[in-house]
């Protein structure tokens, strides 16, 4: 697990907070799929993904531990990264072989964290991406697949390597202008540091560390009971179109009317979210405010609101008041403070916390470390298990992703890109994950989930949010 040689050229850079919040999550996926038209060469796309390699490093790397217990990325001795080849049988297909992937845990001490299937046959294939989120978010899969399908299509295309980018910590971030602080804000980060270092403190009295076979246990354990499920809203160009220029009409952007329409189709379907304000999440891409280009790595954060749909209202009133609270909590927050704040604990505690907290009472009697995370499970005065069930209550009811537009060629070659599907990671805890891409001007939609019981609630929450987009 350790690695000690400071000048090992395979060492990539320091994992940071954020980042080991998913490392050891068993739930942390994320899945881009691209539907292309026209033949695809398998020896082709292998080249190319090789060649992905060069450009982004983060593509093919393991993780190594030192004496401290700090996480490094690594490129050197990675196996080389699955591409999986499977003969195409349905629209839907791409779904099962989702499920597939989900149940095969990444190797974190060997790598990669990244595999490929392709679904295919002579008209029509499905290139799936399937990535760990610690490396990449959405964003980072659809450049990558746009790479790789450049690359396919024109075999001696150069290789054009990007530059790392700023990692997301305040080392990494020292060189831009970071928000200054009022005296009240510093009192309030000063109050936060020192609940921080006594959790640290506590953690280090009591602490676990894992491996990889505790990460098996509860990757096991939970995908045995679960299942990735996902209903599909897939818009026409035409439809697209029509929603984006209804959008402009009311002054609102397409994410503020999708996650309006799915909050109202919630509300009516579900009943209110336990009669309180319902807490939503909306991840943002930091790309583009820190000017980088499309780089291939986890660089997103986000803003948490409450929002109560209101039904005396009509759709397009109560999207402009999504709208206005959406910007305004944009507007006024500090992108970079929930990044900078999990950097400050104690990074064996985020594993805790994050991974194992809920997750190790999962396991069921006769897994191999059962007793070592059953132990750790009951200890409700351990640190790590205490802040787990508290973060757990915070979740929030809505989580909304959407990728966006992407203005990307959608010919390469004899290879036409037809849409994408985007599979954002999801659990019980969230009652409503939806994930949002548009490519080629065809805007498609998927809600996330995995109780088998919801299936039915699900379907009629998608027909109810189109009825009410009016598309």
């Amino acid at each position: 697990m350790h690695q000690n040689n400071e000048s090992n050229p395979g060492r990539i850079r320091i994992l940071v907070g954020d980042e080991r919040k998913f490392l050891w999550n068993p739930l942390s996926n994320v899945s881009v799929v691209c539907r292309i038209k026209g033949p695809i060469s398998e020896k082709r796309l292998k080249n190319a993904i090789n060649k992905a390699k060069e450009i982004h490093p983060l593509l093919s790397s393991r993780v190594m531990y030192d004496e401290n217990n700090k996480a490094y990325f690594y490129n050197d001795h990675v196996p080389e990264i699955p591409l999986r080849v499977v003969e195409w049988k349905s629209d839907n297909q791409w779904q099962e072989e989702l499920n597939y992937e989900n149940r095969i845990p990444f190797k974190i001490f060997e790598g990669p964290f990244i595999r490929f299937v392709l679904i295919k046959s002579a008209e029509v294939s499905d290139f799936m991406v399937y990535g760990q989120h610690a490396i990449c978010d959405g964003r980072a899969l659809v450049y990558l697949i746009r790479d790789i399908l450049y690359h396919t299509a024109e075999p001696d295309r150069e290789v054009k390597k990007l530059p790392l980018p700023p990692i997301l910590s305040s080392e990494g971030l020292s060189h831009y202008s970071l928000k200054k602080s009022s005296l009240k804000e510093s009192l309030r980060t000063s109050l936060k540091k020192f609940m921080i270092n006594r959790m640290n403190k506590k953690w280090r009295n009591d602490m676990v560390l894992f491996d990889q076979e505790d990460f098996e246990n509860i990757h096991k354990a939970y995908w045995n009971e679960n299942e990735y499920r996902i209903e599909l809203l897939e818009l026409s160009e035409g439809q697209t179109s029509n929603l984006i220029s209804r959008c402009r009409e009311h002054d609102v952007t397409v994410n503020s009317a999708l996650s309006t329409a799915f909050l109202a189709a919630h509300y009516h379907i579900s009943g209110p979210f336990k009669g309180k304000k319902r807490n939503v999440a909306l991840p943002i891409d930091l790309r583009g405010r820190m000017k980088v280009p499309d780089v291939f790595c986890l660089y997103i954060s986000r803003v948490i609101f409450q929002f109560d749909y209101n039904p005396k209202r009509n759709f397009w009133q109560n999207v402009k008041r999504f709208h206005d609270t959406a910007t305004n909590n944009i507007n006024s927050a500090f992108l970079f403070e929930p990044l900078l704040t999990i950097e400050q604990m104690d990074h064996t505690l985020i594993d805790a916390i994050a991974s194992f907290g809920i997750l190790a009472e999962t396991v069921p009697p006769g897994s191999t470390r059962y007793d070592k995370l059953s132990t750790f499970a009951s200890d409700k005065n351990n640190e790590a298990i205490k802040l787990a069930h508290r973060f757990l209550k915070l979740s929030p009811g809505t989580v909304m992703t959407n990728l966006g537009n992407f203005d990307i060629p959608v010919v390469c070659g004899d290879m036409q890109i037809d849409k994408m599907y985007f599979a954002p990671s999801t659990d019980e805890r969230f009652p409503l994950v939806i994930g949002a891409l548009t490519v080629g001007g065809k805007l498609v939609v998927t809600l996330n989930y995995v109780e088998e019981s919801r299936i039915g609630e699900m379907k009629k929450i998608r027909d109810m949010a189109l009825e009410l987009l009016e598309l």
